[in-house]
């Protein structure tokens, strides 16, 4: 009787992973390219836009990137790709993309995108 409840509640605790995964899964929009070679794509929204694919020189802060705006919007649009400075999603692809606050245009890092893989096939480079 005890292997029994012992059994349930590991079928149980795993149908609830299921459940948190499934709803997880459904909350991330999936990324397609469009005719254009630009890119629909579910994001970590909100995240900064930038001004530059570098992160710059940390003793010249006159070489940092500038926060030009925030992505908000999930899913967002991506007009292109670009390669520059290595980031934290473990690679050097930048997408570049219009703010949801001011309208300007700057560059987001890979990382920000739920991207499959990047740069994503189909999407233009800049």
């Amino acid at each position: 009787m005890r292997v029994r409840t012992v059994v349930m509640a590991v079928v149980a605790a795993a149908g609830v992973t299921v459940g948190i995964g499934a709803a997880a899964q459904a909350q991330n929009p999936p990324c397609y390219a469009q005719g254009d070679g630009s890119l629909k794509c579910g994001n970590y929204a909100p995240r900064p836009i930038y001004n530059k694919t570098s992160w710059g020189d940390p003793d010249n802060q006159q070489t940092w990137p500038r926060r030009v705006d925030t992505l908000r919007s999930n899913p967002s649009w991506f007009k292109c790709y670009t390669r520059g400075e290595q980031h934290s999603g473990g690679n050097n692809v930048w997408y570049y993309t219009q703010g949801d606050d001011n309208g300007r245009y700057g560059w987001v890092p890979a990382s920000t995108l739920y991207t499959p893989s990047d740069p994503f096939p189909g999407v233009k480079k800049c």
